[in-house]
């Protein structure tokens, strides 16, 4: 026993949140970008976002970590996020709506869901 009570019988260990890590070429670009999609922005680790290293864009409980990498080649390294929405087609329209685009018009897959592919400056794909 450790001596720490609990009040409530959850595993300590629970996951609560993801929040993926991102490379970004340029970031006032990435969170330009982001902002167009409903996310809004925080840079944690200095006081604005042009001496920042780290961008963090949050929407709806999701957050996305951007660092600042300047060789960044997104042709080797891009990265692939799945996300759970409600409304894949509305999600979609919202995003064009912002001028953002899309990779491919919202389809039906093979295991019941509707999925969007839209790709942002980097070539991280958000699915």
């Amino acid at each position: 026993m450790t001596g720490r009570s609990r009040a409530f019988d959850v595993p300590l260990g629970r996951l609560l949140s993801v929040a993926p890590g991102m490379a970004s070429a340029d970031l006032a670009r990435t969170a330009e970008h982001y902002s167009r999609l409903g996310f809004a922005l925080t840079f944690p680790d200095r006081a604005s976002l042009a001496d920042s290293d780290l961008a963090i864009v949050a929407r709806d409980g999701i957050e996305l970590h951007f660092a600042r990498t300047p060789q960044y080649d997104p042709d080797r390294t891009a990265t692939r996020i799945y996300l759970r929405v409600e409304d894949a087609d509305a999600l979609s329209a919202e995003f064009d709506a912002g001028g953002a685009g899309q990779r491919r018009e919202v389809r039906s897959t093979g295991h019941g869901t509707r999925e969007l592919a839209h790709a942002d400056p980097d070539n991280n794909l958000l699915l």
